[in-house]
This record gives structure tokens, sequence and C-alpha cells, in this order.
């Protein structure tokens, strides 16, 4: 797919899964790859949940210069965090229990957690743009000329567009659209999501979610070669 200014690599939602995540990103630093994790970093539905050790890692690796998209789970921990009732289902309620156990100060995670953009642009060297949210990019979304990245944040978007970034959009008949079965002539840039517990690899569209926190692996996908991994 060419050249990156930096190289980079993409990794799957984690789900709390700290010990694939300390494998994955151990092959990418040894790689030098820039990072961009696509969301969903914690919450398990599985006995091995290690939130407090994934939020540490992600957070090293942050401000080292790599990258972490905020998704649907982690904006049901923002509200949660700020005081609002939400459901705690879906592994939530042990994400909470670690942090609480751990005594993590919950203000630090919260600053953490909403300073993570909810889309980032890149491009090749070649020219080809990926634009990246957790659940889709929409084409809506207005990007200025940049040189190699260009990051969306929460202040930038309507709570519309935010929803679609973290949820992904629905057809007429309020079912999940599966917008990467198909191929769009006007699109100029590939898109890339996790979220959808599938992995798919097109010419404009790639989805890169292979179940982790459900008992999966954990996938890194390499710009450059196009090669997945899995840990």
């Amino acid at each position: 797919m060419g050249d990156f200014l930096l190289s980079i690599c993409f990794i799957s939602d984690i789900h709390s899964q700290s010990k694939k995540l300390q494998s994955a990103v151990d092959y990418a630093l040894s790689q030098n790859l820039t990072i961009i994790l696509l969301g969903d970093i914690f919450d398990s539905r599985v006995d091995c949940s290690d939130s407090v050790g994934v939020y540490n890692l992600v957070r090293d690796l942050v401000n080292s210069g790599h990258y972490c998209l905020t998704s649907n789970h982690q904006d049901k921990l923002i509200r949660h965090l700020k005081g609002n009732n939400v459901q705690q289902s879906n592994g939530l309620d042990v994400t909470i229990k670690e942090f609480n156990d751990a005594g993590i100060d919950k203000e630090d995670l919260l600053q953490f957690l909403v300073s993570l953009p909810y889309g980032i642009c890149c491009k090749t060297k070649a020219e080809q743009e990926f634009r990246i949210a957790h659940a889709y990019f929409p084409e809506w979304v207005e990007v200025p000329e940049y040189k190699d990245f260009y990051r969306i944040y929460h202040n930038m978007i309507n709570r519309n567009t935010r929803k679609t970034m973290i949820y992904g959009t629905l057809n007429r008949d309020n079912t999940r659209q599966l917008w990467w079965k198909n191929e769009n002539v006007n699109q100029n840039f590939i898109r890339v999501s996790g979220h959808y517990h599938e992995v798919f690899v097109g010419t404009q569209s790639i989805v890169l979610d292979s179940g982790c926190g459900s008992g999966g692996c954990l996938s890194l996908y390499e710009v450059e070669t196009g090669i997945i991994r899995e840990f």
C-alpha cells in the first residue's frame, strides 16, 4: 500500500487483555512501527481481565507518541466517571471494580480518556490516505489539508457525528450497516475501524476486531506489508 513517512500498524479492540496487548506492542516496537489502537481498550467478557495493566500500557504508549482512539466502551466508562447512571454490562462492571481495587485516580483516568481522539487521518508517501475511527469515519467530516497525521477531537464534531464514529451507522430499518461490504466509486481513501467482531481487508475498507475480549486473539495489521499478525 506504499511507504509511510512513519511505518504504521493498527491494533484491534483490546478489551482488558494486557498480555496479548504487550505481545503486540513488543512486536510493533521491535519493527519501529507507530501504533494506532482502534479503541475498546477495556471491558472483558472472559475471566482473564487486566484493565489497570492495559490502562498503564496504553497511557505510556500515547505519552511516547503512539495513538489510541476513543470508542463506545470507553464512552460508557467516561460517562460513569462523570457520575452518570450507565448500565454496567458487557464487562464494564469488572473494569470499574479493577480500577477501584487498584486505587486508580478517577480524575486522572477521566482526563486521559477524554483526551483521546475520535478520528485519525494519515497518509502514505504515495498519498494513499487512511481515515480511522473505532466504528465508522463519516464522509461528512471535513478533513483539511495535512502532512502525515490529522486528529479529530470531541470539541470538533457534533453529538451525532461522535455517536456515529464510536457506534457505527444504521440502515433505514435500524439494523447495523455493514458498510465495508460495498465499494464506493467516490471514495478516495481507505476507511479503517474495529468494533464489529470481524476481520475484513478490502480495497477501500479495513475492519480489524478479532474478538479479543470474548476469547479471540488480538490482531495487528501492518500497513506497509498488508500482513495481519495474531497474538
